[in-house]
């Protein structure tokens, strides 16, 4: 879960989501309006180095059913769009997995498309070499 508290509403109507004014430093802010962690992100900071280069810090992600996951039967990828190709750069947790994966799964047996959401990348600085994804929810009213 992290260090933040998670608000779990996500729905658009709740909060104010001046997505386009957020401060790259204001990981808070960014929790309390709702934009879950993606975990995994130390595993890929090589491949989140290549999209922060390549697309800039507001990119495009995928949720995407991991059916071959050994530890999780709902885990849901997070590939992030560089041009015309998907690269994972984490997972979402195992508690936002449980309801995603399952809608993922059921999608994808109906021939629906993957969700692609907007998303911002935090950090890969000076003072903050990490960096973060953060996925804007208010685009996807659930």
């Amino acid at each position: 879960m992290g260090i933040f508290k998670r608000n779990k509403s996500r729905s658009s109507g709740n909060k104010s989501r001046d997505w386009e004014s957020l401060n790259p430093d204001d990981h808070l802010q960014l929790m309390e309006m709702g934009r879950p962690d993606v975990v995994g992100e130390s595993r890929n900071q090589h491949v989140l180095r290549r999209v922060l280069r390549a697309e800039g810090r507001d990119i495009t992600v995928l949720l995407v059913p991991d059916n071959a996951n050994e530890y999780d039967d709902n885990a849901v990828a997070v590939c992030a769009l560089i041009g015309s190709a998907a690269e994972q750069v984490g997972f979402l947790p195992m508690e936002d997995a449980s309801w995603w994966g399952p809608a993922l799964r059921s999608r994808e047996r109906a021939g629906q498309p993957l969700i692609a959401l907007s998303a911002r990348l935090m950090g890969g600085e000076p003072g903050k070499p990490s960096i973060g994804v953060f996925i804007d929810w208010s685009q996807f009213n659930i």
